[in-house]
């Protein structure tokens, strides 16, 4: 029997010592696999850091939200029609909230949210419920699935009970089209100009293209905005909104994004162009007699393209989810931006619309800065995924 003990024990300490060794085997190896992989680790360590502190402001957005948001906006325009009685509007809050993870205390319902928001895990959702009208009791109700559940809208000014994620998909596909068109005609302008701007820094013409680009770049947005939206109501008697139809209805919104977007990118083609003409190789290409043109259009833009470039991905996330909210409002474009002014509204405030375009602005500027560090692996040559000495 002892020497069964004894047998015993021995396999147990074999397999501690089996799994600790292999614990540590494998944090070791994860350990070298990203001192050899800088760039991946540096990207991996920002979208952590960023998702974390995107997790921390979500949640703390939500409470504020929910708690400042009566639950009887919920309610149905006929619950005052009929003058149902307290104990009918709880049972229809509660039938109606319930699966839509909206009922409970506020920490219930933020963890549901999470929940709801996490796309990994497929979530039936009630999609539409018919209630009677006298009563307020839920007759019947269709289940939808879905990966990344939004809520909800309670605003008249968007759609009373109409899913956020249907006001989105409906919303984006405009924002996304004014806001990439805009970004890269903002890079066709603001590059040439900005390379120009450095050539001639010491010049009359440099110098009026920078003091021009920093006076546009220093108004408001909003003021750029209304002086686009008035030009050609005095000059060329063109008033119309978005949904008319009218050429010049999306021409001065999209010329409104581009002008916002060129004194960003003018200013920072200027900046990087500026910085590398003192490098060592341009002074020693000048000494061998390489022409202005050349060295700036092709040995100077080729090593700071993948600089310029890189804030791309960037740009078009903060053109869906920036300039948008005053472009599109002017001009009654809706995209996603006029749908969260609208439900800004003071008469009717829709908290998970305003909560869902903090998520979706949150999520997407997250990742493009992940996209923008990739993109500078892809351009530039010089940095690589993989560093450091290979052990």
């Amino acid at each position: 029997m002892e020497q069964f003990k004894e047998f015993e024990k021995r396999i147990k300490e074999t397999k501690t010592n089996v799994f600790v060794y292999g614990t540590l085997t494998g944090l070791s190896a994860v350990k070298r696999f990203f001192a050899r992989h800088t760039t991946l680790s540096y990207s991996l360590k920002r979208i952590s850091i960023g998702l974390a502190c995107l997790f921390v402001g979500l949640s703390i957005v939500f409470l504020l939200v929910r708690w400042q948001t009566d639950t009887d906006a919920f309610l149905p325009a006929v619950s005052q029609k009929f003058n149902w009685t307290p104990e009918q509007n709880q049972m229809y809050l509660k039938a109606k909230l319930e699966p839509l993870g909206l009922w409970g205390s506020l920490w219930d319902q933020l963890w549901k949210y999470w929940y709801n928001i996490f796309p990994l895990i497929p979530k039936t959702i009630p999609d539409h419920v018919v209630f009677n009208e006298r009563t307020g009791d839920i007759i019947s109700s269709t289940y939808k699935t879905y990966f990344v559940y939004l809520g909800i809208s309670v605003s008249k000014a968007v759609g009373q009970d109409y899913p956020v994620n249907k006001l989105f998909a409906e919303g984006i596909p405009y924002s996304f089209a004014f806001g990439i068109i805009a970004v890269v005609l903002s890079y066709a302008i603001s590059l040439p100009l900005g390379i120009y701007s450095a050539m001639k820094k010491q010049n009359v013409s440099g110098k009026v293209i920078n003091a021009t680009t920093i006076l546009i770049y220093c108004l408001p947005t909003v003021i750029v905005t209304l002086v686009l939206f008035i030009i050609p109501v005095i000059g060329l008697s063109e008033s119309r909104m978005f949904l008319s139809g009218s050429f010049w209805s999306k021409f001065w919104p999209e010329l409104t994004l581009v002008v916002l977007f060129v004194p960003v990118n003018l200013i920072m083609v200027r900046r990087y162009f500026v910085e590398e003409s003192y490098s060592e190789y341009v002074r020693f290409a000048m000494a061998k007699g390489v022409s202005e043109n050349n060295l700036y259009f092709k040995h100077i833009f080729r090593n700071t393209s993948a600089v310029i470039l890189r804030s791309l991905p960037m740009e078009i996330a903060g053109a869906i989810f920036g300039a948008s909210l005053v472009v599109e409002t002017q001009w009654g474009i809706p995209g996603i931006g006029n749908l969260v002014a609208n439900s800004l509204s003071v008469d009717s405030t829709d908290p998970l619309v305003i909560v869902a375009y903090i998520t979706l602005s949150g999520v997407t500027t997250t990742f493009a800065a992940l996209f923008s560090d990739l993109l500078m692996v892809a351009l530039d040559p010089r940095v690589k995924l993989k560093g450091g000495k290979h052990s």
